[in-house]
């Protein structure tokens, strides 16, 4: 009985492989394996990040492929018949009088999305832009009346995606409805816009309540032969009262989704130089003639003072 409880008490002793299968860990081995783990932690939470930040650049990559647009084709797409504008220098135009088709941006559900569609139009001279064109073609939730904005820019660089000068911005409404008529926006007084870079000229569907109203197309669109320069933007919610760009979701040519050409143009006219008037030689020598007058006047009033003074 006492060897049994000896055997017992004695542990380690009874049994010399304990001290093999667990050998004791000191203070510094304990403290080095901790720091092991948290490096092994600091690593993956490292390699987590960086898969996010992939993942959230293909997202940014992929949004000409993931926006949800819609275009709806004019099964019979009739020329336009605009009026001639009147005394303008510069026609800015890249349709060809006809719209093949209608363009929108979804919201969430069967709802329509406010967004900027625009044109970009080169040009190398000083411009007063007189009159900006928008054609609209009947379709679902269009109406005459309904609110637009027209907005204005100008790129010095011809790259609408790292930005844009924001000139004007006009609040207006449809006018004509019949998708061959043209409305017409006068500029009043005109808008400056200096040469050598290029003018945008762009349309914002207002009357859209955005994740509300129902599925519209208000951008007419000519698929004839796109030039290149018509584009899309949008942003995260509606677009701000000044729409700055680039914006904060997404800006790309049309033809990544639709090519084409917007049913925008723009006209304007060559700005007033001012003159600076100039004199003949007869009214030169008169005024140098007044001058001199002028200043004997003065020479013999101050004499005058001076004699008076000594008295």
């Amino acid at each position: 009985m006492n060897q049994g409880a000896a055997k017992k008490s004695g542990g380690p002793e009874a049994n010399p492989r304990f001290v093999e299968d667990f050998p004791t860990q000191s203070h510094g081995q304990r403290s080095a394996r901790s720091q092991g783990e948290f490096r092994h932690g600091l690593l993956a939470l490292a390699i987590v990040l960086v898969l996010c930040l992939f993942s959230s650049a293909a997202a940014v990559a992929q949004g000409p492929q993931t926006l949800a647009t819609h275009f709806r084709p004019n099964s019979s797409p009739a020329p336009s018949t605009p009026p001639v504008p009147e005394a303008v220098s510069f026609s800015f135009v890249v349709d060809d009088n006809s719209s093949e088709g209608s363009f929108g941006v979804a919201g969430p559900g069967a709802t329509a999305q406010q967004f900027l569609w625009f044109n970009r139009f080169p040009m190398t001279e000083n411009l007063l832009l007189e009159e900006i064109w928008v054609l609209f073609a009947p379709g679902p939730n269009m109406a005459v009346g309904n609110d637009i904005q027209l907005v204005v820019y100008r790129d010095s660089d011809s790259d609408p995606t790292n930005g844009a000068t924001l000139l004007a911005t006009y609040d207006q409404t449809i006018q004509q409805l019949d998708g061959t008529s043209f409305s017409i926006y006068p500029i009043p007084g005109g808008l400056l816009v200096p040469g050598g870079g290029d003018l945008l000229v762009g349309v914002i569907n207002r009357f859209v309540v955005s994740g509300v109203t129902g599925t519209t197309d208000p951008a007419t669109l000519d698929t004839t032969a796109s030039l290149g320069q018509s584009w899309l933007a949008v942003w995260s919610g509606d677009p701000p009262l000044a729409p700055e760009l680039p914006p904060d979701s997404l800006i790309a040519l049309i033809d990544n989704f639709a090519p084409g050409n917007w049913m925008i143009r723009a006209f304007g006219t060559t700005p007033p130089v001012a003159v600076i008037p100039t004199l003949d030689p007869f009214a030169l020598a008169f005024l140098a003639a007044l001058l001199a007058l002028a200043a004997m006047t003065a020479l013999w009033r101050m004499r005058r003072r001076r004699a008076a003074a000594g008295r």
